[in-house]
């Protein structure tokens, strides 16, 4: 859209963003996957240039006794 067009790049990325994929290359080109196939996380972005991440695999022990 136009207006979408006319914002910003700091405007287009403010937000929160969900993980999809987390791959990682190292300097040889050998590709790992640090939190699996599948991680969850989330980006948090604001206008000031702060942000918020968190990355896990999906797959970890609950360690709290009141969450099923």
């Amino acid at each position: 859209s136009v207006a979408l067009s006319q914002q910003s790049f700091k405007q287009k990325i403010t937000g929160a963003w969900i993980l999809v994929s987390n791959d990682n290359t190292a300097p040889d080109g050998t590709k790992r996957q640090l939190f699996g196939p599948n991680p969850q996380g989330i980006l948090v972005l604001d206008a000031s240039g702060h942000y918020a991440q968190t990355q896990m695999r999906p797959d970890r022990p609950n360690t709290n006794p009141h969450i099923e």
